[in-house]
């Protein structure tokens, strides 16, 4: 920084060291900052001899640079806690087996082919508008499975599936096992048949998807889901 006049400094007449002074520390501190904000080291000459007006561009542009850095990485640390909550969930559920509760933790569910191209383009553009990849059938017939996601804001095209407002039941809560990719081809029948033996009857099932996982004994990876299967009374 010395050699290209960027700094001031003076020189002992003795001993030829160099003294910084005050002033010193204060060029150091604008040069440190120009360089964070990714200005060259050719160009930094010109920015401190800026006029207050060209100092004041650099700085909004960084400024709004800075902030929206800030907006992705707050977006980022966001679905990064989402993953180890949907992590946790897994091994909760694990853990815990069967339950009966008076609700799932969904306020409302809607069709989403992800087949259709048009529906994977939305959910891969906007992934932040679009949490929960669900699977809504019949307990008793999977093959009448949909795809679904959570959506709070329901808009007029949306075909609602399922609304907890509308479905006041019990529910029983575990954790469902399908096929990698292939969850239709997944445990349900096991879970159908413990209610059975329970005296409880099926009705509609709601798989919220949770994490893939390798099983290392079975040499094969698993799709997991979050399972509340309707107990009607």
């Amino acid at each position: 920084y010395e050699k290209k006049n960027l700094i001031t400094t003076l020189r002992d007449d003795t001993s030829n060291y160099r003294k910084y002074s005050y002033m010193t520390l204060i060029e150091l501190t604008d040069i440190i900052l120009y360089r964070n904000l990714g200005i060259p080291v050719n160009q930094l000459s010109s920015m401190l001899r800026a006029t207050a007006d060209e100092a004041e561009g650099v700085l909004e542009e960084a400024i709004d640079k800075t902030e929206d850095e800030l907006q992705n990485l707050f977006y980022i640390l966001k679905r990064l806690q989402f993953y180890r909550w949907r992590i946790q969930k897994y091994k909760q559920l694990k853990e815990k087996g069967y339950r009966i509760v008076e609700k799932p933790v969904i306020d409302k569910i809607v069709e989403f082919p992800f087949s259709d191209p048009e529906y994977m383009n939305l959910y891969v553009n906007n992934p932040q508008q679009y949490e929960g990849a669900i699977m809504f059938m019949d307990s008793m017939n999977p093959d009448s499975c949909k795809n679904a996601i959570i959506k709070e804001i329901v808009e007029p095209h949306d075909h609602v599936l399922w609304d907890v407002n509308k479905h006041k039941c019990r529910y029983l809560e575990c954790l469902m096992r399908g096929e990698y990719a292939h969850a239709r081809n997944g445990d349900l029948n096991r879970h159908v048949k413990y209610m059975e033996e329970h005296n409880l009857t099926p009705g509609f099932s709601i798989g919220e998807y949770l994490i893939a996982e390798y099983n290392e004994e079975e040499k094969k990876k698993y799709d997991y889901y979050h399972l509340w299967i309707q107990i009607v009374d």
